[in-house]
């Protein structure tokens, strides 16, 4: 979708270029606005991309985030001059 939008955007930018050559003021507006919408549509669509990853990331269940850490803390016990380490150590005493 967003590679179809993308052409529409680069095809349309290219004709609006023509069409000032062709001096052609009529044609040159619509394509104008069909480049400004296509642009929003784009922008809205990488909005949209981006909160659907945030959310993404943001909805991992608790069971899921401990086999997550019980995967990583033991390479942080074995790298002491990280801060995971040293806040570990530093929990535990």
């Amino acid at each position: 979708m967003k590679d179809l939008l993308e052409k529409i955007f680069n095809n349309s930018k290219t004709a609006h270029k023509k069409s000032i050559l062709a001096d052609n003021e009529e044609l040159e507006n619509l394509l104008f606005d069909i480049m400004t919408d296509s642009k929003k549509v784009l922008d809205l669509f990488d909005q949209n991309s981006n909160q659907a990853i945030n959310l993404s990331a943001d909805t991992r269940s608790e069971e899921e985030e401990i086999k997550r850490l019980k995967r990583k803390i033991p390479s942080w016990f074995s790298k002491p001059n990280q801060y995971n380490h040293k806040i570990l150590v530093a929990y535990l005493e």
